[in-house]
C-alpha cells in the first residue's frame, strides 16, 4: 500500500480491518493499536499535525468496531479474545 500518507501505523490498520481469521484479528487489533498510540504520542507537541490526529483518532474507532465484532465472534464460536491497548476486553 504505497499510497499511505501515514504508513507507520496506517499499515499495521489496514492490515488488522482486512484480517478474516478471528484468532489473528485479535494481534493485528494489538500491533494497529501499539503503532497507532506509539505515533499519537510523537505528534501530541506538535500544531501541524491536526489532520493526522484526526486520521489517527478515525482509525481508533475503526479498531474499536473490529473489536466489537471480535467479541460478538467469541460469543457465537467460543474463540478466545484478548486486548491489550485501547478498550480491553479479556475473557
Amino acid at each position: 500500500m504505497g499510497d499511505l500518507k501515514y504508513p507507520t501505523w496506517q499499515q499495521p490498520y489496514h492490515d488488522a480491518l482486512l484480517e478474516l481469521n478471528p484468532e489473528e484479528l485479535v494481534q493485528r487489533v494489538n500491533e494497529a493499536e501499539t503503532a497507532i498510540l506509539s505515533r499519537l504520542q510523537e505528534i501530541r507537541l506538535s500544531s501541524d499535525s491536526h489532520l493526522e490526529v484526526q486520521a489517527i483518532e478515525d482509525a481508533i474507532n475503526g479498531l474499536r468496531v473490529l473489536k466489537n465484532e471480535a467479541v460478538i465472534f467469541k460469543s457465537s464460536h467460543s474463540v478466545s479474545v484478548r486486548y491489550d491497548a485501547i478498550g480491553a476486553q479479556s475473557d
